[in-house]
């Protein structure tokens, strides 16, 4: 039986070794896409960067820029006012008028609003157009709470808007005195992303004081918004 000799056991270490280092001018090859770390940690695998992987870093890079300006961008269109407002001071001036009526039908037990137009609107905006609706709004008297809503349609870059809407309210007859009217005509131009859409002007009616709760079509004088 013969023996490995010791040249035998040194050429096979040298085999399992592995790691690329020279043994008696011996060495192992490294494979291609990786570079020896003289002391690497046991998760700390140094590998290169080939230039594909490169090219994807970089256009990935790029791609994350772009997506942060169109960001950017957007944010800036919505958070910029499209229409500044006028600086002239409204005062006492005129608000317009509405054309508009008032009866209560005890048969469907309903008041019945309509909201007919709108002109003369004193505008907010510096070109001196707006885009005007109504809000219709029945509240009670005692604790001023909103009972029941309706609005209009938006008329677009009007101060003399054609409306022709016809509301219909549930309201016992016995509970008129309970109630007021209250009819804002705004403006739904973009002011900005956090403006308020700014009150043309507003009635206020309390139905107790019509006759038989009935107003009859009629224009009606817009006031100033009452804080």
């Amino acid at each position: 039986m013969e023996y490995a000799n010791v040249s035998h056991i040194e050429r096979a270490s040298r085999r399992e070794n592995g790691k690329g280092e020279k043994m008696n001018g011996d060495s192992v090859a490294v494979e291609p896409a990786k570079t020896v770390n003289p002391s690497p940690g046991i998760f700390e695998p140094e590998t290169k960067l080939n230039v594909e992987d490169i090219e994807i870093l970089r256009s990935e890079s790029v791609n994350s820029m772009n997506t942060s300006s169109g960001r950017s961008s957007r944010l800036g269109r919505v958070f910029h006012a499209r229409h500044p407002k006028s600086s002239k001071n409204r005062g006492n001036q005129p608000r317009g008028e509405l054309q508009m009526s008032i009866r209560h039908s005890e048969a469907l037990q309903k008041l019945v609003v309509q909201v007919l137009a709108a002109r003369n609107l004193l505008p907010w905006g510096k070109d001196d157009l707006c885009d005007p609706y109504a809000t219709v709004k029945l509240i009670s008297v005692e604790n001023n709470k909103v009972f029941s809503k309706r609005k209009t349609g938006v008329v677009k870059n009007s101060l003399n808007p054609l409306f022709d809407n016809h509301f219909e309210l549930d309201l016992d007859a016995q509970d008129i005195h309970n109630y007021k009217l209250q009819i804002l005509v705004k403006d739904d131009t973009n002011y900005g992303a956090f403006a308020k859409k700014p009150v043309l002007g507003q009635i206020d009616i309390r139905l107790a004081t019509l006759p038989s709760c009935e107003l009859p079509q009629q224009w009606v004088r817009l006031e100033p918004e009452r804080s």
